[in-house]
């Protein structure tokens, strides 16, 4: 048992090294550590400890928990812990926190929402151990819990399974308000206990903020013209673009043709490799978009792992003719992302103005019925709207 004026100490030295960042603050947080173990404590009474000191800081100055300060925290009892932990054979505290210290680092760079709520819930689960789980982000304008995301429950259970047979279920709060929930069931082996409660604690208020801090980074490229993540125009930016163009084609008379564009399997890439490699990918993708295009033509990212490039002044088989030329670039690389060598395809839609008073909305649909025909009939092609697959040689 730890004497309250013990853990006041602690906690005070813990909140200086967040503030601080210093060595001397760390040194601090080691010896009182070391104290405790000589006292006859263990790892995981320590952890409780550190836990508790964090969760006071919660309640008085959240600003101290933003992502990056929990990481250092995370970071900290490892550096003390660790030795002891190696030494006592105490494993199971080490991996916990190693698993806080690896998402804690690991929000900060998320920028698809999707991928974000997919993380959230498989990073809650396999903390807790649990089967299944899901997701659910509150409506600002209904007020109603939406899911967001699902796993390993049968889709047509979904309905049924919502709100019950989840003993689990953690609130996300963002400034004390309810952003969303995740519900969790399937635990394998007893019930979670109260250190891993307190540490899916703590996690949750960083789910919460980065949950927010998503949401007004896509306010504010939505606002932007360009894509934050490849820097060429964004989705908003291009609907303009096309717009324009649209008008001029129908006073001038003049050629233009649409090409969409979908990395092959990406969702796989992701879930293999992580979306830091995925976000790699995209980049170097985009580059070639942008070498292997004319000046003139103009790119944009429609969306997740979707391109579009509109062609001014180019008929239907000069755009399919580009499409052939950027599938086959892209086939013959290979990408080198963290020690990662990946291969990868793509699938492009083709489309032209060649319908009188066609709208955008209606050039759109053309190019992406034409990638959805290169999808389905076995992908890394390029199809043109109404006429048959063009095969692309291995």
């Amino acid at each position: 048992m730890i004497a309250h004026q013990r853990r006041e100490e602690y906690s005070a030295a813990l909140v200086q090294y967040l503030k601080e960042n210093r060595e001397e603050c760390l040194y601090r947080l080691y010896e009182l550590s070391k104290s405790f173990m000589d006292e006859g404590l263990g790892p995981g009474d320590i952890l409780a400890l550190h836990i508790e000191s964090m969760e006071q800081i919660l309640a008085g100055d959240s600003l101290l928990l933003r992502p990056a300060a929990v990481f250092r925290t995370f970071r900290a009892f490892l550096e003390v812990i660790s030795p002891y932990e190696m030494a006592f054979g105490h494993y199971a505290e080490l991996k916990k926190l190693s698993l806080l210290q690896e998402v804690s680092m690991e929000l900060i760079s998320f920028l698809d929402m999707d991928s974000l709520c997919r993380y959230i819930v498989d990073k809650t689960s396999e903390l807790l151990r649990m089967e299944e789980g899901y997701l659910f982000l509150k409506n600002k304008a209904t007020g109603e819990m939406e899911l967001a995301v699902a796993k390993s429950i049968q889709i047509e259970n979904l309905k049924k399974s919502a709100g019950e047979n989840f003993p689990v279920r953690i609130p996300l709060k963002a400034d004390k308000l309810l952003v969303g929930e995740i519900r969790l069931g399937g635990r394998k082996g007893f019930p979670p206990d109260e250190v891993e409660k307190r540490m899916i604690s703590i996690l949750a208020n960083q789910f919460a903020l980065a949950l927010e801090r998503l949401k007004l980074y896509k306010i504010m490229e939505e606002q932007s013209t360009t894509d934050g993540l490849t820097g060429v125009y964004n989705r908003r930016h291009f609907y303009e673009i096309l717009a324009k163009e649209i008008h001029r084609v129908r006073r001038y008379r003049q050629k233009l043709s649409l090409m969409m564009i979908d990395i092959d399997d990406f969702k796989e890439i992701n879930d293999c490799y992580g979306h830091l490699v995925g976000d790699a990918i995209i980049k170097n993708i985009t580059e070639i978009l942008k070498d292997t295009v004319r000046e003139t033509d103009v790119v944009a990212r429609y969306g997740g792992d979707e391109f579009v490039i509109l062609m001014p002044d180019t008929d239907k088989k000069q755009a399919v003719n580009a499409a052939v030329r950027i599938l086959n670039e892209i086939r013959g690389r290979k990408f080198e992302v963290d020690a990662v060598s990946l291969g990868v395809t793509l699938s492009a839609g083709v489309a032209d103005y060649s319908v009188k008073d066609m709208s955008e909305s209606d050039l759109l649909k053309r190019a992406d019925e034409a990638l959805y025909r290169a999808k389905g009939e076995g992908k890394n092609r390029v199809c043109l709207h109404d006429e048959v697959a063009l095969w692309i040689s291995s």
